[in-house]
């Protein structure tokens, strides 16, 4: 702050704001320590925008989910905790670096203002990547807010009522199901909060048994808690297998990946790689043989995978993109309702080294007639 003036609390004149975006861990971290390194800084302001007017602890969101605490124990209301910062709440709808200006909406009306400043500080955090699978956005929940946190545990609850009711014996078993997609601390710890709540809760609807609960943590590793090392990821991974939750590990996308670097990756002695490939893949099954009662007995598995080749430049610039799709040459006797057991390692294996195949080809084909155009 040595270009904001003197540093004996004296002020020049003219105020040096601070803008702060973002009211997460960034942004309220850096708040704190601000006002109380800035409190005798008279010719300073420190501004905090962010989109509610409190500060929620994130890590703790499964637990008001599962009903294990209470909403009001992980908010901190911002007039509370930043007593020497101002806060404003609002949405951001432009960043003008030049004016050195952010443009806000905020009221019930949406008007706007524009907030000046000296200084940026951007903490805006991120949002949720639900890597371009179909239907994926549409239909599942996240867990980033307090709202995720209330609409999860509605859900869980529905799903409980809709089981119990008489119509609904032919489909316990799926709204039984309920499968989260992430093995760190938040998939983890959310998996385990659900198991807890809803098997708790079963015993007090008549109707159902905890036989047809079924509980699932899908994994892009084949140990979870990567993190942790594979010692205290193994011992995690058999504490949640002892209160019944099933872990996927993500093995086809282990095996593409390992099929393309085979095909795409030099021997070490190349330069410096100038693309990354990004592959967003998933497998779908068709259903053969459909029976009287709409039940399939039979399934044809097909995978796909969206691709997506960027120049490791400033701009990451887009060079291609492509799709590709393979079926599986043996079809899978459907006997159980989740899809995923219907995956073998065999058909996950051909699936993956026909996509490799693919992407590869139309790869070499692409530079090929780029290489012809001169380009």
């Amino acid at each position: 702050m040595n270009d904001c003036g003197p540093e004996n609390g004296q002020s020049t004149g003219k105020q040096c704001r601070v803008l702060i975006l973002g009211g997460g861990f960034g942004g309220i971290y850096t708040a704190l320590e601000l006002q109380k390194v800035l409190r005798r800084r008279k010719d300073i302001t420190v501004t905090l925008l962010s989109r509610d007017n409190f500060f929620l602890f994130t890590p703790m969101l499964h637990e008001v989910a599962t009903s294990d605490l209470e909403i009001n124990t992980i908010i901190s209301p911002l007039h509370k905790l930043l007593t020497r910062v101002a806060t404003f709440v609002g949405n951001i709808e432009a960043i003008d670096l030049t004016a050195k200006s952010v443009r806000v909406s905020h009221g019930f009306d949406g008007h706007c203002h524009d907030l000046p400043f000296e200084h940026l500080v951007l903490a805006l955090g991120a949002s949720t990547n639900f890597f371009g699978l179909p239907g994926v956005e549409a239909n599942a929940l996240a867990l980033r807010t307090i709202n995720d946190a209330v609409a999860l545990r509605s859900r869980l609850i529905s799903f409980l009522e809709e089981a119990n009711s008489e119509c609904a014996v032919g489909e316990r078993k799926p709204l039984l199901t309920f499968v989260v997609a992430g093995g760190g601390f938040a998939g983890v710890e959310t998996i385990g909060g659900i198991n807890d709540f809803v098997r708790d809760a079963v015993r007090f609807y008549p109707a159902l048994s905890e036989v047809d609960v079924r509980m699932v943590l899908v994994t892009p590793d084949e140990l979870i808690l990567a993190e942790l090392g594979p010692e205290l990821g193994a011992c995690a991974q058999r504490e949640l297998a002892s209160i019944f939750v099933a872990i996927i590990p993500d093995r086809p996308g282990q095996q593409l990946r390992q099929a393309l670097q085979q095909r795409l990756e030099g021997t070490g002695a190349d330069p410096k790689p100038l693309y990354t490939l990004n592959v967003n893949y998933w497998i779908a099954g068709e259903g053969l043989a459909v029976q009287p009662d709409t039940s399939t007995t039979r399934i044809r598995l097909f995978g796909n995978a969206n691709w997506t080749l960027i120049g490791r430049d400033p701009s990451q610039t887009v060079v291609t993109t492509g799709h590709a799709r393979a079926e599986d040459a043996v079809n899978v006797i459907n006997t159980q309702y989740f899809s995923a057991d219907l995956q073998t390692e065999a058909s996950d294996r051909y699936l993956a080294e026909a996509l490799a195949d693919q992407i590869t080809t139309r790869l070499a084909i692409f530079f090929r007639n780029k290489a012809g155009a001169g380009g």
